[in-house]
């Protein structure tokens, strides 16, 4: 039973191509609809049944703790336990290493990404992993891709036993790969379009394994291809789940446009929906003839003027002030942000308290917090 199970969530990424928001904090901290990353993360493994969730974090990973504290002080976990330990890790394996000698995976644990958002049923992922008895080492969830090279590249056979795992191969291993195995009997079942999601089910003879070797750093790189090397059980769990990894400009207005578009469902945003896909906050206001083009997300205490139309695909956090006769669509504006009149915004990401001038024009532009728009040096195009 997955009450049975505890998870590891590496938090530590610093989110270099999602820069410069990741310039004031982590990855995990920047909202997907208002909430941030890390949030979709720790209910996905709830919903599943598991009451014991370790946060791995590094890069300005006190963010992250006062956020856990806070959260955790307004029931917001529920009876779920949310542990922050300080820890030092080099890498993806290496934090779960750190956190197995610290005395902390004291169970079989599933390992996921606090930069993810999917709605892959992990308690059915779970329950294939205990069917097989023995159970295996390990269970990498799988879905299918048309790209598979930009993702680990991984081969099963019809018992969805992992015979090949490739970390985001290059054109020529994928070449390589194909033709090696081409044609051999035991393998013509093999498939090849299928990505590793980065949502591991582990069985905790895995945690005693890395404290043998201090090597293995990396689950794609290291982990998986040593226990395929000395023959270990390693399954591959395949659905076809929403998944993105919002790692850069343009997946992370796709990621905010998806849950508007309750493609992640039923990871939503908080904010109740008043008609379809369309979700409003508390204490908004909004001017004479100010019009919303569904999908949109307007937070708590928000001031929408007159003749503005904001939408489709808009989403706007807490205490923003849209000017008068604005004009916003596929943008995500973040808390505290002012915009004047006659503002027109496309593809653009603002900030924390990003101030925009009158009559400005913004196509396809990320900015930082705290700063004002005609400051040409803090412009930064999107990736």
């Amino acid at each position: 039973m997955s009450e049975d199970w505890m998870a590891v969530v590496l938090a530590g990424g610093i989110g270099s191509r999602l820069f410069p928001l990741t310039k004031e904090r982590p990855k995990p901290m920047v909202p997907i609809c208002n909430r941030p990353m890390v949030d979709y993360a720790i209910q996905l493994l709830r919903d599943a049944g598991i009451k014991k969730i370790v946060l791995a974090v590094k890069y300005k990973g006190e963010l992250i703790v006062d956020w856990v504290e806070k959260k955790t002080a307004q029931g917001y976990f529920g009876d779920t336990e949310v542990i922050v330990p300080e820890i030092d890790s080099k890498d993806t394996a290496d934090a779960v290493r750190k956190l197995a000698q610290e005395g902390l995976i004291d169970r079989n644990f599933v390992v996921t990404m606090a930069d993810i958002v999917t709605n892959l049923n992990l308690r059915k992922a779970i329950e294939f992993h205990e069917s097989h008895d023995p159970n295996p080492f390990a269970t990498i969830c799988l879905k299918p891709v048309e790209l598979p090279g930009q993702f680990g590249l991984t081969m099963i056979d019809n018992d969805n036993r992992i015979h090949l795992f490739l970390e985001k191969p290059s054109p020529p291993e994928l070449l390589m790969t194909t033709m090696t195995f081409s044609g051999k009997g035991a393998t013509r079942s093999l498939q090849h379009n299928l990505a590793n999601i980065g949502i591991y089910v582990l069985d905790k003879r895995i945690a005693d394994m890395l404290e043998n070797h201090g090597d293995l750093m990396d689950w794609g790189s290291h982990v998986f291809p040593y226990l395929l090397d000395q023959n270990y059980d390693v399954r591959g769990y395949l659905s076809d789940p929403y998944w993105v990894d919002a790692g850069t400009h343009k997946k992370y207005i796709w990621a905010n446009n998806d849950v508007l578009k309750k493609w992640a469902y039923p990871y939503l945003p908080l904010e109740r929906e008043h008609r379809e896909n369309e979700f409003i906050g508390e204490g908004v206001e909004f001017g004479e003839n100010a019009n919303l083009v569904p999908p949109v997300l307007i937070g708590d205490n928000c001031k929408i003027g007159k003749n503005t139309t904001i939408g489709p695909f808009v989403t706007i956090d807490e205490n923003v002030e849209i000017g008068d006769g604005s004009q916003i669509t596929q943008s995500v504006i973040m808390k505290g942000s002012k915009l004047g009149a006659n503002s027109r915004l496309e593809y653009t990401i603002l900030s924390k308290n990003v101030t925009v001038n009158t009559d400005e024009r913004l196509f396809k532009m990320v900015y930082p917090s705290n700063i004002t728009i005609d400051e040409v040096d803090h412009q930064y195009r999107w990736k």
